[in-house]
């Protein structure tokens, strides 16, 4: 399953935000079938008023979940409720009669390279890092990284 998130358009007054979800139905007996969905949700822009990662976080966190979005918390929830962990929480085994997810999450983390939201992006990076269907990718906005006597 992938799925697309983005701002896509500006209007006179609010943002609209487009989620794209496609993903691939696979069965034995037949061939692939494949669906896509796409919805537009008015969805609000935080405004980051505090300086730490925390304050990052649950911007994040607050934007995905008011688009329906699973975060890294949900899938950190699953892999601590249906997996057998080491002393410093490295993935052993699944319990048993429970079978291993047969996805996986791609979390894509974009943001400018303040200490709050690098350390945010470290953060989630720690605590998925043992999640075997999780894969998080991290990078700084580039944008951001122009030098300005180019601009």
């Amino acid at each position: 399953m992938a799925v697309g998130f983005g701002l896509c358009s500006c209007l006179p007054d609010r943002w609209v935000c487009t989620v794209t979800t496609k993903y691939c139905l696979v069965s034995e007996c037949q061939p692939y079938t494949r669906f896509s969905e796409e919805r537009e949700i008015w969805c609000d822009l935080l405004i980051q008023r505090g300086k730490k990662a925390e304050h990052c976080h649950a911007n994040v966190v607050k934007q995905l979940n008011g688009v329906a979005c699973e975060t890294w918390i949900d899938e950190l929830r699953r892999y601590t409720q249906t997996t057998i962990q080491g002393p410093k929480g490295e993935f052993i085994s699944m319990k048993p009669g429970v079978a291993q997810p047969n996805y996986y999450s791609i979390f894509l983390i974009t943001t400018d390279n303040g200490s709050d939201e690098k350390r945010m992006r470290d953060t989630v990076s720690f605590l998925m890092a043992f999640v075997p269907w999780v894969l998080v990718i991290e990078l700084m906005c580039y944008l951001h990284q122009v030098p300005s006597s180019l601009l």
